[in-house]
């Protein structure tokens, strides 16, 4: 059995609408509560909270206290069993919640997307970091990533080894920042602040600036989701807050390059035909987390073009 009932006198079953229906046997409520415990399958719902047992731990100790012999242990049963029961049924209105969500993003469900081999939202970083945002799959230290590389890769910061070995970022004076979004010029002249008077950034220099500057940073992140949004809807890919049959296609797109960028094999076999686009494949790769294992793989395939592309 997958169902259970506790607090009241009758029986539990399924319909063939798939619901489940508590009826009790005439007797009288007073007194009574309805005390639902359902089993589901694995997988079906992505719940944040984990527990370390079975679930006969949960079916054992509700039953333990089904006589009501001990009333305070058929108390607590019963506060126990409604806050499982009221955690299900969140469960599964976040779940249908999540479902529309991505119907409206993507036009389809996420497993069913193909894998994608171009830019989507003709490289728009914050429109994609959008789209992530809008699927649960979101890291803003990741999009702050993906606008750095793009930096590095357009001369506007340039990276350098300390006497130690560690990385740090130099700033081109002479370099122009007219292509820059709103939101890249922000993090830009964010990362110059904390860089001091040698306009320099070092390792940990940002983080010990940002403990003093938290308004300034949680500003620019809580605007970049925004931002994209903002951007959607001048690009028609967005009215107002519904993704057009344009702005889902490009949705997919994205996911499918992240499906694609996952696959190492996919990579291999299509060796160095598009050299072209592994900067920007970086540049994604980084807002989707995986910027060091695509490195890696990109120059797998082929050492002495990865070190060209990437100069």
């Amino acid at each position: 059995s997958l169902i259970w009932g506790f607090g009241y006198r009758g029986n539990v079953t399924y319909t063939p609408d798939g619901c489940v229906r508590y009826s009790n046997d005439g007797s009288s409520f007073e007194d009574c509560s309805v005390i639902s415990l359902l089993r589901f399958d694995k997988g079906i719902f992505d719940s944040p909270s984990v527990q370390d047992r079975d679930f006969s731990e949960i079916l054992e100790m509700a039953q333990e206290g089904d006589d009501f012999e001990d009333e305070d242990g058929s108390a607590l049963t019963a506060f126990l069993l409604s806050v499982l029961t009221s955690s299900l049924l969140i469960f599964g209105i976040a779940r249908l919640l999540r479902r529309k969500r991505m119907q409206n993003v993507l036009g389809c469900d996420i497993k069913d997307v193909d894998w994608y081999r171009d830019i989507p939202f003709d490289g728009d970083v914050l429109q994609s970091y959008m789209v992530l945002e809008q699927l649960g799959k979101n890291r803003k230290s990741n999009v702050a990533g993906a606008m750095i590389l793009r930096m590095i890769y357009n001369g506007i910061i340039r990276l350098s080894k300390d006497d130690r070995g560690n990385i740090e970022m130099s700033f081109d004076a002479l370099a122009s920042l007219d292509s820059l979004s709103g939101a890249e010029r922000s993090l830009y002249d964010m990362m110059k602040k904390a860089s001091g008077s040698d306009v320099i950034l070092q390792k940990n220099e940002f983080r010990r600036w940002s403990r003093f500057h938290t308004k300034e940073v949680s500003d620019w992140a809580e605007s970049i989701g925004r931002l994209g949004r903002e951007r959607a809807r001048e690009t028609g890919n967005m009215e107002g807050r519904r993704f057009t049959l344009n702005g889902q296609k490009n949705s997919r797109n994205l996911v499918g390059l992240k499906n694609f960028l996952g696959d190492y094999t996919l990579l291999k076999e299509r060796g160095t035909a598009e050299v072209v686009l592994w900067k920007e494949y970086l540049v994604f790769a980084a807002l989707f987390g995986i910027a060091d294992k695509v490195a890696k793989e990109l120059e797998e395939i082929n050492p002495a073009v990865f070190e060209q592309q990437m100069a």
